[in-house]
């Protein structure tokens, strides 16, 4: 920003700060007084604590609680909102029905988005108005719209339900978003990754994939929907199940990928920084989500001893080639809190040691 050069201002727009992956970084530099002159920011957030506590009262701040406008322009923006969407699609409905619509919305645009997104969802056979009416019988507000929405999209039966929950739940454990490709590299079964093909894209309604295939909730309310037993019911995503599933993953996936020279160097008098971006990118992308986050997962483990034959495996023979996969990504930071979170098993060390 200090190097920026030309007349005028420049805007810099962050939509959802509360659901930025390092905010804390974010917000460090949106607290400095000292911020260049012709550089102002419009940010839309949730009002997290973290975020109040740092921006609250600051001078060169301007709040504005988007709840204090009044009713009828929120109401205005979303039938305006519904009524766009719809001519985009070009999906035909009544005026009062897009009126009737947006007040079911009650305030609430990720209400307004999540009806839209399931009511226009374009599949073989589906019956907008049948969708439109299931949405709008509905008095249970957003959360019940996300009920709506899966009960449409995921089988009743219990077992097949089951599996789709279990892939959703990786999907909120993730340390960071995980494309889809990493996402079946991942998997424990065949029959699993099969499964992430035909259940993902028939979750648009409440899921993004875009940006190189990156699979991330629309909204954080449909993670706080899912992780809550009580508002999800059959839907609940038990989240230390999903981490349990990515530690076998990621332990299994370097348990698989992991191996001497993995960057095919021609000199070990090489250094790290004149590696190719085609050396590099023999590391593939769930190798080294594993490489970085399996110990992350592990931590939310009480019985971190159903995997020590998995763990014991990995540092007897492949502790080196892990290192090396760090230093190359220049990741090295990943490796001594990895190596700290093993502390608390005795019996992971005995079984090496023996």
């Amino acid at each position: 920003m200090q190097t920026l050069t030309g007349v005028g201002v420049f805007v810099i727009v962050i939509d959802a700060l509360d659901e930025c992956d390092d905010r804390s970084s974010i917000l460090r530099v949106l607290a400095k007084h000292k911020l260049p002159e012709n550089i102002r920011f419009i940010i839309t957030t949730r009002p997290e604590g973290d975020i109040m506590e740092q921006l609250k009262g600051l001078s060169h701040v301007l709040a504005w609680d988007v709840q204090e406008r009044p009713e009828q322009m929120i109401f205005d923006d979303i039938e305006f909102y519904i009524s766009y969407r719809f001519k985009q699609s070009q999906v035909s409905f009544p005026d009062d029905d897009i009126k009737q619509l947006a007040s079911k919305a009650a305030g609430l645009f990720q209400w307004a988005a999540t009806a839209c997104n399931h009511i226009l969802e374009k599949i073989a056979g589906a019956n907008h108005r049948k969708r439109f009416n299931s949405v709008f019988l509905r008095d249970d507000g957003l959360y019940g719209l996300y009920t709506t929405v899966l009960k449409d999209r995921i089988s009743s039966d219990p077992d097949e339900a089951k599996s789709v929950m279990a892939i959703l739940a990786r999907i909120m454990a993730a340390a960071e978003p995980l494309s889809v490709e990493i996402l079946k590299a991942l998997c424990l079964t065949v029959e699993e990754q099969q499964l992430v093909d035909s259940a993902i894209p028939l979750l648009g309604a409440v899921l993004s994939v875009h940006g190189g295939n990156m699979i991330r909730p629309l909204h954080t309310s449909f993670r706080d929907y899912l992780t809550h037993e009580e508002r999800s019911g059959p839907f609940f995503v038990d989240l230390t199940q999903g981490h349990q599933d990515l530690v076998y993953g990621t332990l299994g996936t370097m348990g698989r990928e992991l191996h001497f020279n993995i960057c095919q160097i021609k000199s070990s008098y090489l250094f790290n920084s004149s590696l190719t971006s085609e050396q590099l990118s023999l590391i593939s992308p769930a190798l080294f989500y594993s490489c970085q986050f399996w110990a992350k997962h592990l931590q939310s483990q009480e019985n971190v001893e159903v995997f020590q034959d998995l763990i014991c495996n990995f540092l007897k023979n492949q502790l080196l080639f892990w290192l090396e996969v760090l230093s190359a990504k220049k990741a090295y930071n990943v490796a001594i809190p990895a190596m700290e979170s093993l502390l608390i098993s005795k019996e992971v060390w005995k079984q090496i040691i023996l």
